[in-house]
């Protein structure tokens, strides 16, 4: 393996145990063998009894995707296809063609080239999105290492890789409730002039409140309980359907305590936010819809 190659686990249609063991090994000549030697020797929980999440990192290793039983596949990179294009000018057919990647190792060993004509070499990765800035359908230009295996055969006088971006990039997973820890900012979803009885969330009953109803028209949201930990960023005002208010943890406050309090144009609204309840994307308390959790970090 090479520096950014993927290795990809599974646990066969079924969940990972609670441990998983990971064994690192490097290739060397032991007494005129090749030997496998163990350099690294890893366990890592994968039960999510412990917390598991992208960019965290084991040894020589680190997590750049998931997929999650529930939720689907998640990534923190971007998906790239090099192409390797081999050109020999020459009449003569080049037999013994190795390209080799400073990056990714072998790319084809021992291709024939016929005279005058040109091959092409692909190998699909995975880089970090910071590492590779390109836009969609944009391409860049390094170099690749070319050798012959036929000293005496014809030689190959060009080679270059071309690397075109193919998937766009995967945004950062949002966490999505309590068990990513506890709220730093809450976004909320405002859903119109509802009563209390569209409210749909993972609370028990006794644990959230809502009483009136929204006016018509521009409803100003306004934070009753606790102020001191949080505040409203960006609008406080919402008219229609789909408008947006976020609540966030005032710089220096613990959390956002045990409860929070909000008059949404009249309607009353109560639920718990120190996560010692429930807490979900998708969670509806009357007239707000809770579309984004972002956990403290």
């Amino acid at each position: 393996m090479y520096l950014n190659d993927v290795v990809f686990a599974s646990a066969g249609g079924k969940e990972f145990s609670s441990e998983t063991a990971v064994q690192i090994f490097k290739q060397e000549v032991l007494g005129g063998v090749l030997t496998d030697v163990e350099v690294e020797n890893l366990v890592i929980h994968t039960s999510c009894s412990q917390p598991l999440n992208l960019g965290d990192r084991f040894g020589a290793v680190e997590i750049v995707a998931m997929g999650r039983k529930d939720d689907g596949f998640i990534s923190m990179n971007r998906k790239v296809e090099y192409e390797y294009v081999v050109a020999n000018p020459t009449l003569n057919q080049a037999d013994g063609v190795n390209v080799m990647d400073d990056l990714f190792g072998p790319i084809v060993i021992g291709a024939e080239i016929p005279g005058e004509e040109s091959k092409s070499f692909f190998e699909r990765v995975i880089l970090p999105s910071e590492d590779f800035p390109l836009s969609i359908g944009e391409s860049l230009t390094n170099t690749a290492e070319l050798t012959q295996g036929d000293p005496n055969g014809p030689v190959c006088a060009e080679a270059s890789a071309t690397v075109t971006l193919v998937e766009s990039p995967v945004p950062p997973v949002t966490p999505g409730s309590c068990a990513d820890g506890k709220p730093q900012a809450l976004v909320f979803e405002y859903q119109g002039n509802v009563a209390c009885s569209a409210s749909i969330n993972t609370q028990p009953s006794d644990k959230w409140y809502c009483d009136g109803l929204p006016g018509d028209g521009t409803v100003s949201v306004g934070i009753i309980k606790d102020p001191n930990k949080i505040e409203i960023t960006g609008s406080n005002v919402v008219t229609t359907l789909g408008d947006t208010v976020t609540l966030t943890k005032i710089a220096g406050a613990k959390d956002f305590g045990a409860e929070t309090q909000l008059n949404v144009g009249g309607q009353f609204l109560e639920f718990h936010t120190s996560c010692s309840q429930p807490l979900n994307v998708g969670d509806q308390f009357g007239s707000l819809k809770l579309i984004e959790f972002i956990p403290i970090q």
